[in-house]
């Protein structure tokens, strides 16, 4: 579960971000990251246990 930190992190980052300023492309880019580095991670979680 530890390993789901770095994109839990982003989903916050991003979470702040808007309650700051919606329109901000900053907050776009940081919940690419968190999603990119959510599905990255599922992927592996779900081939591991194929294995």
């Amino acid at each position: 579960m530890l390993a789901y930190a770095p994109a839990a992190l982003f989903f916050l980052l991003c979470g702040i971000g808007v309650l700051r300023d919606r329109r901000r492309f900053s907050n776009a880019v940081l919940l690419g990251i968190a999603v990119s580095l959510l599905a990255v991670l599922t992927t592996s979680v779900v081939d591991s246990g194929r294995a």
